[in-house]
């Protein structure tokens, strides 16, 4: 959309008669012809040409200031329940997977909520202790299974990779020592 001196006109005198940006946007577009001025156009083209509007004082009603709200009813009962209330809460004593004393069920003998966190190698047995929610081990196996990995430093991970690399290039001089003397 272009301004001419013709809508520049039309929109000095629709801006100084204190009509909004969107009142002038709405006067001066013709959907008919195919030309529509937006709100923004004209706050643009008002702003480009230097023109402002004095800003409104504010009635003395809205600038007093606000009463603070008083309370017209105290629950005492709800104030002496929060007294009452620890400051913390404590979490429940979970034993680590150290010091429980596994049932040794075999699998024909689990329960659908048993602990299967399994024990030995030849015969294995499962722990058996009523498992948690959602979960196929006991909280002292959970604990044990789900454990958060190390974070490690940057300087550790690099260090480790040193480690790997020299570890494959001593392998790859024994194979090749050793490819040699057979």
């Amino acid at each position: 959309m272009t301004w001419n001196d013709e809508r520049v006109e039309q929109l000095k005198k629709l801006f100084d008669a204190g009509l909004s940006a969107s009142q002038i946007a709405a006067t001066l577009s013709a959907p008919v012809l195919g030309l529509l001025i937006s709100r923004n156009a004209v706050i643009g083209k008002c702003n480009r040409m230097g023109w402002t509007r004095p800003i409104k004082a504010r009635d003395s009603q809205h600038s007093a200031p606000r009463k603070p709200r008083v309370r017209t009813s105290v629950n005492v009962e709800s104030i002496m329940k929060a007294k009452r209330q620890p400051a913390f809460k404590a979490e429940p004593f979970i034993p680590s997977a150290d010091t429980i004393t596994p049932l040794h069920l075999d699998i024909l003998h689990l329960k659908p909520d048993s602990c299967r966190w399994p024990y030995g190698e030849d015969k294995i047995t499962f722990c058996g202790h009523p498992a948690k929610p959602d979960c196929s081990y006991c909280a002292s196996h959970a604990l044990k299974a789900f454990q958060k990995p190390e974070k490690k430093t940057q300087k550790q991970f690099h260090e480790q990779q040193r480690q790997s690399q020299r570890q494959y290039r001593a392998e790859a001089v024994m194979n090749a020592v050793g490819a040699e003397a057979a």
